[in-house]
């Protein structure tokens, strides 16, 4: 015999903000209940432009079951240190591992409105993360910051990675821009 949940969704809502070339990704939100606090996930960049709400990567999606097992939430937002669009880090190009300011402006909203914001850019986003602009956000909400973990250049786990097993901890940035598990 089996056992059929189901989960009612009051307003189940896709929203992916792209440029005009379709290169870059600033923004995606998923949202099923206003009612409920909303979760912002920093990671590195995005690996598709993918329109359908449903599918969101395998690193996302892992990201996303974390936060998910460890709170009641209502939406996440996914914002990234870099918004041109990429199959791997590695093969994103340097000219687009820079500061970028419209990038920047969907970062920090998504901080601001979120109650709690998962780092999970992984080991190679320290030309980004520890900018003045960056750090100063970042080290203005200590209490909304979790990661899963650091690796041993101050920079939070990606989460491809993870067991299973892997839990959320609370985490804080300091003056330099490392990232530091309480």
């Amino acid at each position: 015999m089996s056992i059929i949940t189901t989960i009612p969704f009051e307003n189940l809502q896709a929203h992916n903000v792209i440029d005009k070339s379709k290169k870059c990704r600033y923004s995606i939100v998923r949202s099923w209940n206003n009612q409920k606090d909303k979760v912002t996930i920093i990671m590195y960049n995005p690996r598709t432009l993918e329109p359908n709400p449903f599918i969101l990567g395998q690193s996302l999606s892992k990201c996303v079951r974390f936060v998910m097992r460890d709170g009641d939430y209502g939406a996440i937002e996914v914002v990234n240190l870099f918004a041109r669009t990429s199959n791997s880090q590695k093969e994103l190009e340097n000219e687009y591992k820079v500061f970028d300011e419209v990038n920047f402006k969907y970062i920090k909203n998504a901080v601001e409105s979120s109650s709690m914001v998962v780092l999970a850019w992984g080991k190679k986003g320290a030309r980004v993360s520890k900018g003045k602009k960056f750090k100063n956000l970042l080290m203005n909400y200590p209490g909304k910051l979790m990661c899963f973990d650091v690796y041993d250049n101050g920079q939070p786990k990606y989460p491809r990675n993870l067991s299973t097993e892997a839990t959320l901890k609370d985490c804080y940035m300091d003056l330099k821009g490392d990232i530091h598990i309480f």
